[in-house]
């Protein structure tokens, strides 16, 4: 399998292309079941109706055996579930709601300002304080690194579940104006159903068809801000977000955990989240090298002919609607500063 055309983000339009583009053979029936799940192995999407939306690119292909259970993130798994289980044994009872940013930064898979600045009213300090850094450099890391700590977090999180060590679950929660302060409840059923709904026409109307699009078009902000716009008119709501809430047994989590052990998990886990970010940003620039080659061939070809072409080819010759962009030749150094800054524990203040 060729996975050379493939690029976070991408958006291929049926089966017959996607198979093109793997220079893969077209299936039906069992085999083309057993050919989705073989993809499975090489990089993570969604369907959209017939079409395929690339959400992750793997290094190296998910094992057969282990595919099912942890995958590639079985790495994390033990790290993450040292770390929740220290966190959740200073908890009173056994249950507690945490937003996503803050388990993340709970279990230490980033630091604080990768919290601060993924407010885009923050970003113009990275730009002014790190020297070559450019607004696209961080509007694509935070593009394409949610991404990955999701597929990390839920991982770790689905395999404490299978061994019946925790349950949990995702909640809506409504915040609403109580006087000077902000009240926030967990959304009742119904409630939920409306927000969907909602969710659903500011989709259509954007003529997108679902998150991994909002997030590879850049279109996140806009998103939520029609959304909360609706909320506001029709049921006088500040703004709606997700929480996740975990039950834990409570005697089994609260065994002591030795802080040597934790120190270490700690440490460790953000080493490998920094290793497996920063080889995520080197294959996509060679993905985009390549890409932009073969795109570049193809536009010479096409015009060769033309008595007007003559000389290099400009750069926005080959941008298309919807298609892939050129990367900049900073773009792997750029994305490695903000590693630095935003997910490496005891990072440097700006």
């Amino acid at each position: 399998m060729n996975c050379s055309k493939l690029y976070l983000g991408q958006e291929v339009k049926n089966y017959k292309e996607m198979c093109k583009l793997l220079r893969e053979n077209e299936y039906e029936g069992n085999s083309k079941k057993s050919q989705l799940k073989e993809w499975c192995r090489y990089f993570g999407y969604e369907k959209a109706g017939q079409k395929f939306l690339i959400k992750d690119i793997y290094n190296e292909p998910l094992p057969k055996t282990d595919r099912r259970i942890n995958g590639n993130n079985s790495v994390y798994i033990a790290y993450i579930e040292l770390l929740l289980m220290k966190y959740l044994a200073a908890k009173p009872g056994n249950n507690c709601e945490l937003v996503k940013k803050d388990l993340y930064l709970n279990l230490f898979m980033v630091n604080q300002n990768y919290i601060l600045y993924a407010d885009e009213k923050n970003r113009g300090a990275l730009i002014k304080n790190i020297d070559g850094m450019t607004q696209f450099d961080v509007r694509d890391f935070y593009r394409r690194v949610p991404t990955r700590l999701d597929k990390i977090l839920v991982s770790a999180l689905n395999n404490l579940r299978n061994r019946f060590l925790i349950e949990y679950c995702e909640e809506y929660v409504v915040v609403e104006k109580d006087g000077d302060t902000e009240l926030h409840r967990t959304a009742a059923d119904n409630e939920v159903s409306y927000i969907i709904k909602t969710k659903n026409k500011v989709l259509e109307n954007l003529e997108l068809q679902s998150m991994v699009q909002i997030y590879y078009r850049f279109s996140r902000k806009k998103f939520f801000n029609l959304t909360n716009k609706v909320f506001l008119r029709e049921r006088n709501w500040l703004y709606v977000y997700k929480q996740y809430k975990i039950i834990f047994i409570g005697d089994e989590i609260k065994n002591n955990i030795p802080v040597a052990e934790f120190e270490y998990a700690k440490n460790e886990l953000n080493k490998k989240i920094v290793e497996v970010l920063c080889k995520q940003a080197v294959s996509q620039f060679c993905r985009n090298i390549d890409i932009y080659s073969d795109r570049q061939e193809q536009i010479v070809d096409e015009h060769k002919a033309d008595e007007m072409f003559w000389g290099t080819l400009p750069d926005y010759a080959l941008e298309q609607k919807n298609e892939k962009y050129k990367l900049h030749p900073k773009y792997v150094q750029n994305q490695n500063k903000l590693v630095d800054y935003l997910i490496k524990l005891n990072a440097i203040p700006l």
